[in-house]
């Protein structure tokens, strides 16, 4: 078992829904970005994603900045041209 997967079992998670597993994944994160003695977390996400830039926002993370992007670049594809938000979150030991 993986160690994701035994901490999610540990916290009592139904692991095959995945619930958790995002606030897990940033909790590593964290404390990797602190390993490396790093105090800020940068993320991004597609400005029309409300529910993952609501959840993002509910964590802590702060609107730093706007990306847009043109319709050939490989995310056009799906999206046309693009436009993503980015997030930053300062964390520290404590």
């Amino acid at each position: 078992m993986t160690p994701l997967l035994a901490r999610c079992r540990d916290r009592g998670t139904e692991c095959r829904s995945l619930a958790g597993v995002g606030s897990l994944l940033l909790e590593w994160a964290a404390r990797k970005a602190l390993s490396h003695d790093r105090s800020i977390i940068c993320l991004d996400c597609l400005s029309t994603n409300q529910r993952l830039r609501r959840y993002y926002e509910d964590l802590g993370f702060q609107q730093v900045g706007e990306v847009s992007g043109p319709s050939d670049h490989p995310h056009g594809a799906a999206h046309g041209s693009w436009q993503a938000i980015l997030y930053e979150k300062h964390i520290s030991k404590t």
